[in-house]
């Protein structure tokens, strides 16, 4: 009522798994753009990829399989979350390649990773960018981030787009704001995602064929 917002403590303990059973089919999306748009820079020796914000490891292990090459570090500040992703790997054979790591961006080591991933995270941040600031650190000279974000701005009024709206002001938003952050929710649009990757130091970013779907590079 203040305008503070409500923080993930206050909601179902298992809302982070609710939102992963919604957003399951992501995963699919990004194994696709990861074997086309990230695996053929990767085709030299080992390379280590950071899933940001991975929660239960969908995409996690999704990576795996599109890079072959490929150790993930899976990041996720909710334990519960991880504690779903390490139950997944104890009978997968894909368990050797995939570290799992609980904190936030802030966790990513500088300078280690080819490349990094995170789906329908960044508009769920307190601080979107500082969020970018940690990936773009962490990147190797060269790397490559593929962001995966809801395709709404505040400018759509599709049916579905104010639907979605509607949850956000409910969830996304409102917890962001808690934490002291921007409160950008689902709706925070292409151009403001591409105006802060910029502005954070990221050398390029481009669309891709999926909407919402978006290929930035750290400088070599």
């Amino acid at each position: 009522r203040g305008g503070g917002g409500v923080p993930i403590s206050a909601h179902h303990r298992d809302m982070p798994h609710i939102v992963a059973q919604l957003t399951a089919g992501n995963a699919a999306l990004i194994e696709k753009a990861a074997a086309s748009l990230l695996a053929p820079h990767l085709q030299h020796g080992t390379c280590v990829v950071a899933d940001v914000g991975c929660g239960e490891g969908r995409t996690t292990l999704r990576l795996c399989a599109a890079l072959p090459r490929a150790a993930v570090h899976a990041v996720d500040p909710d334990s519960a979350s991880l504690a779903r992703l390490r139950h997944a790997l104890s009978s997968s054979p894909l368990a050797h390649r995939v570290h799992v790591i609980e904190g936030t961006s802030a966790v990513l080591r500088p300078s280690t990773y080819h490349a990094a991933v995170s789906v329908d995270v960044v508009h769920d941040t307190a601080q979107p960018h500082s969020f970018l600031e940690d990936v773009l650190r962490g990147l190797r000279p060269g790397g490559r981030y593929l962001m995966l974000e809801p395709a709404i701005s505040e400018d759509d009024h599709t049916r579905e787009c104010r639907s979605a709206y509607g949850i956000s002001c409910c969830y996304c938003t409102t917890v962001s704001l808690a934490d002291a952050g921007a409160g950008y929710g689902i709706a925070m649009g292409r151009e403001r995602v591409r105006a802060m990757a910029l502005a954070v130091g990221f050398a390029s970013f481009s669309l891709t064929d999926t909407p919402g779907l978006y290929l930035l590079t750290k400088a070599e």
